[in-house]
């Protein structure tokens, strides 16, 4: 339910902040399981380039086009976490790419099959994605893949596969795109697309516990990290150095996203929104109650 809530939560504020919806009156739907929906758990949204809004829930890939949801299923995989769909990216040319608990998946579009995509290599949950033009990033639970002109290239932060760092469980770029961003279970790391130089740095030198970066946005020259025990943290590209963010009331962050300019959007465990979970969740469906709440701080409407 936290997933689900997680990203209702990041698609009303994104929807509350786009400026086409600016200044009108806006109305709230539910898609639930008697909508189609494939499962309550819903763990990654994403709108690609036709208008479709794609689900990921815990037992497959869902499209919605507005009036109904169609299902995707994930072949050959027995039910369980795995079939769990982490992430979904389009790149450039159309491709529709998911990750989930096995791997990573590119959708057929003339069979509308989603199609296992080196399976020899990659089969191990795939975190987060993310495309830049044709170019594919992918953070996996055994390092960072990058697929470009048809190539699979695997990076690891560390000799060993199964080290911590080599968990990435975000991506971003810079601002000219010559250096890739990943938080790690154990620290920042950065991956310079010029020289293939790995570095990286650490919040708090032997305290791994506050190294678990859980997901990360970039405004300008600055990196905002949500962490598992430590809130907010900002890092300053140029100096290298780490501070807090002001205190959200809750150390736990799930999400994190910004909007390029001077925005940056989290979700916590508890705040004033979550903290009673009336407020979105009842009887198998979600409220808009969370919705007028957010809009309303958002514009300041009384």
């Amino acid at each position: 339910m936290k997933s689900t809530i997680k990203y209702l939560i990041l698609l009303i504020i994104y929807l509350a902040c786009s400026d086409t919806l600016q200044a009108r009156d806006y109305v709230f739907r539910n898609i639930v399981m008697s909508d189609g929906l494939s499962g309550v758990l819903v763990n990654a949204i994403y709108k690609d380039s036709e208008g479709f809004v794609w689900l990921g829930t815990d037992n497959c890939l869902d499209r919605f086009d507005g009036v109904k949801v169609k299902h995707f299923e994930f072949r050959g995989i027995e039910s369980g976490r795995k079939k769990r769909v982490n992430c979904i990216a389009e790149t450039s040319n159309r491709q529709l790419w998911v990750g989930n608990g096995v791997g990573l998946w590119r959708l057929n579009r003339s069979n509308g099959e989603l199609q296992r995509i080196v399976p020899e290599k990659i089969d191990f949950a795939v975190n987060t994605l993310l495309a830049d033009n044709d170019v594919l990033y992918l953070g996996t639970e055994k390092g960072l893949f990058i697929q470009k002109d048809g190539q699979l290239i695997q990076i690891q932060t560390d000799p060993n596969v199964l080290a911590a760092c080599n968990r990435v469980m975000d991506l971003c770029l810079n601002e000219d795109k010559s250096v890739l961003w990943m938080a790690t279970v154990q620290g920042l790391f950065s991956y310079s697309l010029k020289d293939g130089k790995v570095s990286s740095w650490h919040f708090r030198e032997n305290v791994p516990e506050t190294d678990y970066f859980r997901c990360l946005t970039r405004i300008g020259e600055t990196l905002y990290i949500g962490t598992m025990s430590q809130g907010v943290l900002r890092f300053d590209i140029q100096t290298s150095t780490f501070s807090h963010a002001p205190s959200l009331g809750c150390d736990v962050i799930s999400d994190i996203s910004g909007d390029g300019k001077e925005n940056v959007y989290d979700f916590s465990g508890i705040n004033e929104f979550t903290e009673d979970y009336h407020n979105y969740y009842e009887a198998g469906h979600y409220r808009p109650l969370l919705g007028n709440k957010l809009l309303e701080r958002i514009y300041k409407r009384q």
